[in-house]
């Protein structure tokens, strides 16, 4: 077999990272995979997840991505890009549908990991190839591609609504009825809306935070 030469980008989304370990889909420029089909033919199971995270949990891999902070309704961009420590991640944190990772820093700011990135030579030697063995030339210069997946729904719009809704009639009593009223705006405003963990998980951050717990 004629060994592929293949021009690796410097750092790869996490949904190409996945997609690697899942079918060996070889990463590539963000801007040229984003402008592609989605690749629903790749079979992408919990045990590729699952081994993916554990590189992520030891620190094999390292990790990059944009945080932002919430506290209570407030919303702050705390870093454009910073890298992961691996503490942070934890399994039920991680958004795989959004390819994001939900963080509690301290008792008093929550925040979001998103548009995630890693090492794409780091990936591949983490997990090799068996059936594509590569040759790989030197990764492609720093600042050549955006940096990673854009993330699927506006979120800062999103704990905008919430904001607005608060000041002016108040936030419901029991968080399921939050959640109920944000998945019919998302449906309203964006045509789509979150899955129910990913929904109850950004909602949870306001009903869990410790001044509105203790009323």
């Amino acid at each position: 077999m004629v060994n592929a030469v293949t021009t690796l980008p410097k750092r790869c989304s996490l949904y190409q990272a996945l997609l690697w370990v899942a079918d060996e889909c070889v990463p590539i420029d963000d801007v040229i995979f984003d402008s592609l089909p989605e690749p629903t033919w790749v079979p992408v199971e919990e045990k590729h997840k699952r081994d993916l995270f554990v590189a992520l949990k030891t620190g094999i891999i390292r990790a990059e991505g944009m945080l932002f902070g919430f506290r209570g309704l407030a919303i702050t961009l705390e870093a454009p890009l910073t890298e992961i420590e691996p503490k942070y991640w934890e399994w039920q944190k991680v958004d795989w549908d959004e390819y994001a990772l939900w963080t509690d820093r301290d008792s008093r700011n929550d925040g979001q990991f998103t548009e995630i990135t890693v090492p794409a030579v780091a990936l591949l030697t983490t997990f090799p190839s068996t059936s594509k063995p590569l040759a790989l030339e030197a990764p492609s210069p720093e600042g050549s591609s955006r940096r990673g997946r854009p993330p699927k729904f506006n979120w800062p719009a999103f704990y905008a609504e919430i904001a607005v809704r608060a000041d002016l009639d108040g936030l419901p009593d029991r968080q399921a009825e939050l959640e109920r009223d944000m998945l019919d705006w998302c449906s309203l405003t964006w045509g789509e809306i979150p899955g129910e963990s990913t929904m109850r998980q950004a909602v949870s951050l306001i009903y869990s935070h410790p001044r509105k717990a203790r009323k």
